[in-house]
């Protein structure tokens, strides 16, 4: 009985180690969105529409700033549900590279700025040799204008 009681004790006592332990590391935000989410958050107009290019990166992003607008939520499926023709027009320009200017995102979303985050440098190179103009750019990632 006293050693069930003991293993008890211990078992709980490694879960809140454990649950203070995640916490403690992890803010909700990545060293990335922060700077980017900081930088959005003082430039940007409040309430300005975003693209994030990667549904993925809405969650830290969120954390970092919620004085935007993101297109991207949780899952697409969402998207999905609320708009179906844009979400799948959408996906079809981000699947097909020929297709995507920021001129064309811009009319097709009403955004008039996107994002990529450091993970996703390789992408925010090919979007500059493309035309893509940024208006911030740092090794954490890069916000775009899109006109």
């Amino acid at each position: 009985m006293k050693f069930c009681l003991v293993l008890t004790l211990l078992a709980i006592a490694m879960a809140c180690f454990s649950s203070v332990m995640n916490i403690s590391i992890s803010r909700g935000t990545t060293p990335s969105a922060k700077v980017i989410g900081e930088w959005m958050g003082k430039n940007l107009p409040e309430n300005a529409v975003l693209v994030n290019f990667n549904w993925g990166d809405f969650p830290t992003i969120f954390h970092a700033n919620r004085k935007q607008v993101y297109l991207w939520g949780m899952d697409p499926a969402f998207s999905v549900a609320a708009d179906p023709k844009k979400t799948y027009e959408m996906e079809r320009l981000l699947l097909s590279p020929e297709r995507l200017s920021p001129g064309r995102l811009a009319r097709l979303t009403g955004a008039k700025y996107a994002f990529v985050l450091a993970k996703r440098e390789d992408y925010v190179d090919y979007l500059k040799e493309r035309g893509w103009r940024p208006v911030y750019e740092t090794e954490h990632g890069c916000v775009f204008i899109m006109e």
